[in-house]
């Protein structure tokens, strides 16, 4: 199972959405790349969430792939539940 190799991104409620709070609240678009960072996991790792259909995302062009703002709150209160 992916969950159990992943850390929790941050400590705090997910659904108060603290791991995005270095974003810009209008940003409503992330790259593979910011994902990860947001979520503590490799590159790799988002990728294999998006094409297991676990994580959402927009293709934008033949090698663009963007995880929209709401996909990624809602896979990370599913992901990493609070405890």
């Amino acid at each position: 199972m992916v969950r159990e190799s992943a850390p929790r991104p941050t400590s705090g409620n997910m659904s108060e959405m603290n791991f995005l709070s270095g974003y810009k609240p209008d940003q409503v678009l992330f790259s593979v790349s910011e994902v990860a960072s947001i979520l503590g996991v490799s590159e790799q790792g988002v990728y294999k969430w998006i094409y297991a259909h676990k994580l959402p995302a927009l293709r934008l062009g033949s090698q663009t792939l963007r995880v929209t703002r709401d996909a990624l709150v809602n896979f990370a209160v599913e992901a990493f539940p609070s405890v």
